[in-house]
């Protein structure tokens, strides 16, 4: 329980950082689309969490390779969410490496995923 609360708030916070407010009801969507686990969702969250991690030790590559991997886990579970959150840590990762173009595209497809959401 404790991590889904965690991963709404990342969840919220990200689609904060991109300029979209949710009111509460998208957030309850938000918390169903947590739950989808066709595929080990620990597994892929780590994947994720090890992007955001290399983020933070400015090991921009690595970061963008394990983006890479948590988006394509993702998108085939079918898991909105995961891809926004995944497509705009790349563009981080993207921006960092100073492959604009990527960065934009990255962010522009994970604005384009959060509006769904809400």
């Amino acid at each position: 329980m404790q991590a889904k609360k965690i991963s709404l708030l990342v969840s919220t916070t990200l689609l904060a950082i991109i300029g979209i407010s949710a009111p509460f009801n998208s957030l309850l969507s938000i918390q169903k689309l947590l739950a989808q686990s066709p595929i080990n969702q620990a597994n892929v969250d780590s994947i994720l969490n090890t992007c955001r991690e290399n983020l933070t030790a400015k090991q921009y590559q690595l970061a963008s390779e394990s983006c890479q991997k948590a988006l394509l886990t993702y998108q085939k579970q079918k898991n909105s969410l995961g891809e926004a959150k995944s497509l705009n840590n790349l563009g981080l990762a993207y921006s960092s490496l100073l492959n604009y173009p990527k960065a934009i595209d990255s962010f522009q497809q994970s604005l384009k995923l959060a509006k769904k959401l809400i």
